[in-house]
């Protein structure tokens, strides 16, 4: 069986129109009822979920797939939510007018919205840990769609692009994502993060990634589909995500 989780895409793209279509095609291989499609956009829901699948009786998860963003060392499961991103602003604020700057713990309580890599380590999760991988089989095939999710070494940086600071000392901008560069910097790929939790290879992309359409039985960008139709691809046709550069991944569990 085959189970398909996926995140909020935001303004870069609808995650559901990815799954959907990696979910047709796995049914030719599973059957019509051997993929399970849901939407996921909190922690906790994403390791109850896999803790305890709705799975048929003497069913296993032969493939798993996520689509989501990812940044840093996390996959952001619920990215532009604005839940979460008021949760984010609250805690800030708490610090601030504590008169201190945000702590790491504090961090992490408040993405609730992120599978970051810390997040395997620590309680509950980390507890759950024996019922997710006791519903995989031996050789289960694991795969992070999305952006950067295998990139390595990530260090974590406040302010915009361009104007990225990492250091802990430099009061140009508010201090925030930081406050996870407190402990085991820099992060590995969360990629790695989830091979070492699942006890599976895991691929995950090396870079950002781009919109592929399967169309006269090739692939191609959404871009050079507009490009020689003058229209863009319907949601109905089968889309994908890949790296912008090579290919996805394999990370392999650590021993």
């Amino acid at each position: 069986m085959a189970v398909i989780l996926y995140g909020y895409g935001n303004h870069l793209g609808n995650f559901g129109v990815f799954a959907s279509s990696l979910a047709q095609r796995l049914r030719e291989r599973y059957g019509p009822d051997g993929v399970l499609l849901k939407e996921i956009v909190r922690r906790d829901a994403f390791f109850s979920y896999l803790a305890s699948p709705p799975l048929r009786p003497g069913d296993q998860i032969a493939e798993l797939h996520v689509f989501a963003h990812s940044i840093g060392g996390g996959i952001f499961i619920a990215y532009g939510d604005l839940a979460v991103a008021n949760r984010r602003d609250e805690a800030f604020e708490r610090a601030r007018h504590a008169g201190r700057r945000i702590s790491y713990q504090e961090v992490l309580d408040a993405e609730v919205g992120a599978i970051l890599s810390e997040d395997f380590f620590r309680s509950p999760y980390e507890q759950m840990g024996g019922a997710v991988r006791s519903h995989m089989v031996a050789d289960a095939f694991v795969k992070l769609w999305g952006c950067n999710s295998g990139v390595t070494h990530w260090v974590y940086s406040d302010g915009r692009h361009g104007h990225e600071v990492t250091r802990p000392s430099d009061t140009s901008v508010p201090y925030y994502w930081r406050a996870l560069n407190e402990r085991s910097v820099p992060k590995p790929a969360v990629a790695q993060a989830f091979a070492a939790y699942f006890g599976r290879v895991c691929y995950g992309a090396t870079s950002g990634s781009h919109v592929e359409v399967l169309s006269r039985g090739h692939w191609e960008s959404t871009g050079r589909y507009r490009a020689d139709t003058g229209a863009w691809p319907s949601g109905a046709m089968i889309h994908r995500l890949q790296p912008d550069r090579g290919d996805y991944r394999a990370f392999h569990p650590m021993r």
